[in-house]
């Protein structure tokens, strides 16, 4: 190669290496802006809330969920809700240009939902956009600036890529894809309380860069976005969600469908603790399974007769309420003690179908490895419970039957008054489990007073003990 291409190709990387520098530091110090613009705009908010709600002395003060369900702006029009989760939009738009506002309460921790946004790698992304909405139709990582540390777990920053779904127009209306510096993280604020936060600033000029070169064929509309999220944690493992910021889908998209389409979007943050959750059941599965799969077990299920009977309620396997292994311990579960939950299959999984590529994964876990994995599962926890006792009643119904068995038939039929006295419930022995009736304590002496007995009672007592 001469020096004068070779001159001019290391010029053109260079220097094009220091655009993508400028550009990410750039779009560093715009998602500090909207993260502060975000803040003061709840901070405005709860200050509305709290002087809306009138202050009373002789009732109990609601608190900021309530005030917050209960509060009217009449600049804030509503758009969607579900889940806990509404979106609004402001009043007034700006040339195309909406500004939104989610408000609302997720089920889990801190510690689960920033798990569950965390992405490094295409893959990640992938499968963490799968877990979140339908809608996200495909998604890239394009470049990574910042990861996760032991002193900053949830600390990430890059160049992503993602394509959201247009509103069903019959095809009128294109996909708008966005590339976006994204920015995750937890922070204190004024109070000592830890705040996590997602922010995706859209980068206008970035199509100059060879990031994106072989997305510019693909038919999409170039959207802009640029938004900041916020959760807090509070009591009852709950976390308040607070979300701001301005979408534009650009084109010729009706304000009314994009603010929709953007508005489903938004409420797939819902799923960030599903997300999380799938991510511990998965290293569940990752483990060797003589790790978590109790000594004989693993073996047990590979035989031909297998127990009838739910390892965790011991319900009977029939027809209509067939048993199942569980992937995480290998016990054989009923219908009631199992779930189907959603798993992060990045790396070790099979791989999605053709016609399945928007569809996680799912496995079959019973309620006690839900239970153990995952430590804010209220819903699952008590399940769990009603579940055990349900074992511990059988168990109690189990142990009567065999001690009225064991005392009627040596006291009553065989007249062995020295056996059935040590089998007799007292208040002193009461904790005291007797040995289980395999085998008639006394048969030979029972064969021995056939003639003394009755036929039909020794027929009976026969037919137990064989």
């Amino acid at each position: 190669m001469p020096k004068a291409s070779l001159y001019t190709t290391t010029n053109s990387a260079f220097s094009a290496t220091n655009s993508l520098q400028g550009q990410l530091m750039q779009a560093n110090l715009l998602c500090q802006d909207r993260l502060e613009a975000t803040a003061r705009q709840y901070r405005l908010r709860q200050d509305r809330q709290q002087a809306s709600t009138p202050t009373k002395t002789t009732t109990k003060q609601p608190s900021s969920v309530q005030i917050a369900a209960s509060f009217r702006d009449p600049q804030w029009k509503h758009v969607r809700s579900r889940s806990d989760i509404r979106v609004f939009r402001h009043a007034q738009r700006n040339n195309g240009v909406s500004t939104m506002m989610a408000t609302g309460l997720l089920h889990g921790s801190l510690h689960d939902v920033m798990d569950g946004l965390y992405a490094e790698s295409s893959k990640e992304l992938r499968v963490l956009h799968t877990l979140l909405s339908d809608r996200i139709l495909d998604s890239a990582m394009l470049f990574v600036d910042e990861v996760r540390s032991q002193a900053e777990t949830y600390r990430f920053a890059g160049v992503q890529w993602m394509v959201i779904k247009a509103p069903n127009t019959i095809g009128l209306c294109k996909d708008r894809d966005f590339c976006c510096y994204k920015q995750t993280g937890v922070f204190t604020d004024e109070h000592g309380n830890d705040v996590g936060f997602l922010v995706l600033q859209s980068m206008e000029s970035v199509d100059q860069c060879a990031l994106t070169s072989k997305m510019d064929a693909n038919g999409y509309i170039r959207g802009h976005i640029s938004i900041a999220c916020q959760f807090r944690p509070l009591k009852d493992d709950l976390v308040e969600v607070f979300m701001h910021g301005d979408v534009d889908a650009k084109g010729k998209l009706p304000s009314r469908l994009a603010e929709a389409a953007f508005a489903e979007t938004f409420l797939s943050i819902a799923n960030a603790f599903e997300s999380g959750e799938a991510k511990k059941l998965s290293l569940l599965l990752s483990s060797p399974v003589e790790q978590r799969v109790p000594g004989g077990v693993h073996a047990a299920i590979l035989a031909k007769k297998l127990n009838d009977r739910c390892d965790l309620c011991t319900a009977t396997a029939t027809f209509w309420n067939p048993h199942d292994y569980c992937r995480g311990c290998y016990h054989r579960v009923c219908r009631r003690c199992r779930v189907d939950k959603p798993i992060f299959c990045a790396h070790y999984h099979r791989s999605h179908a053709a016609t399945q590529r928007r569809r996680p994964c799912t496995e079959t876990f019973c309620l006690e490895c839900v239970c153990s994995v995952v430590d804010s599962s209220i819903q699952m926890n008590a399940k769990l419970m009603r579940q055990q006792q349900k074992r511990r009643e059988h168990s109690q119904r189990s142990l009567r039957r065999e001690r009225t068995g064991t005392a009627s038939t040596e006291g009553s039929l065989f007249n062995v008054s020295s056996s059935a006295s040590s089998y007799t419930e007292t208040p002193e022995k009461s904790e005291q489990a007797p040995p289980a009736p395999t085998q008639c304590p006394d048969f030979s002496a029972a064969k021995g007073a056939q003639d003394r007995l009755n036929p039909q009672a020794y027929r009976w007592v026969h037919k137990q003990y064989q």
